[in-house]
């Protein structure tokens, strides 16, 4: 795609349009935040990675301060990520 083959250094969203990224790097960790603006829940998370960033799991906080951890599924050079965002909500992860 057009930004990863331009040297995008972050993170990717791919197959839900209306889940918004913020991404920024912080202490020493690679930070997503994501707003979902659907009226539909995003039940599976795709991300298309920049190459000097991989991921096995990442840490999740939900927008009622929930904490877990999941599992990264590698798929070619990107990764998905077995987590529902409801509708109208956000999560923050925190990548590697």
């Amino acid at each position: 795609d057009m930004l990863r083959n331009g040297g995008a250094n972050m993170p990717m969203i791919q197959s839900a349009p209306y889940l918004e990224p913020y991404w920024f790097e912080h202490q020493n960790g690679h930070w997503l935040y994501l707003v979902n603006g659907s009226t539909d829940d995003v039940k599976e998370i795709h991300l298309a990675l920049p190459v000097h960033l991989h991921a096995e799991e990442v840490e999740f906080w939900s927008s009622s301060g929930a904490c877990a951890t999941v599992r990264c599924v590698p798929e070619s050079n990107d990764i998905s990520i077995a987590l529902t965002v409801p509708c109208m909500e956000s999560v923050l992860l925190r990548l590697g």
